[in-house]
């Protein structure tokens, strides 16, 4: 399964995609859509598939960020792959400790969350420089 972090204007989302027969399964926020993204034109329009619904779709890269077209309504958006973090224990329940490991050896620059702190998925734990990048 592939993870992304998608950002857009000020808020950020995971999004897992992974096979899913002949489509592809998008989860966002703990919520599953079957999805297909078909190429109609060259490397920028596509057709999506989501569920009954066909929509067309165009994608452009500018920068750093995408832009797209999903019908009549234009998105900028930020997609960066989401690095894997090395977890030890068993899967913890709400309001239960859980040790989160690095996935590479670096310097705690900053620290946003605090012990005894409750915390949401995908929230900033630690800011963490490694060769030569945060």
């Amino acid at each position: 399964m592939a993870e992304f972090v998608v950002s857009r204007g000020g808020r950020t989302h995971i999004v897992a995609v992974e096979p899913d027969g002949d489509h592809l399964r998008a989860v966002i926020g703990g919520s599953a859509y079957p999805v297909s993204l078909e190429p109609r034109l060259g490397s920028t329009h596509f057709a999506l598939r989501l569920g009954p619904s066909v929509l067309p779709v165009v994608i452009r890269t500018a920068g750093e960020e995408r832009l797209v077209g999903i019908g009549a309504e234009q998105y900028r958006l930020r997609v960066e792959p989401r690095l894997p973090i090395a977890r030890r224990g068993h899967a913890a329940r709400a309001g239960e400790a859980r040790e989160v490991i690095a996935p590479m050896p670096g310097l705690v620059i900053a620290a946003e969350a605090a012990p005894g702190d409750r915390v949401e998925p995908g929230q900033v734990l630690v800011i963490l420089e490694a060769m030569k990048m945060q």
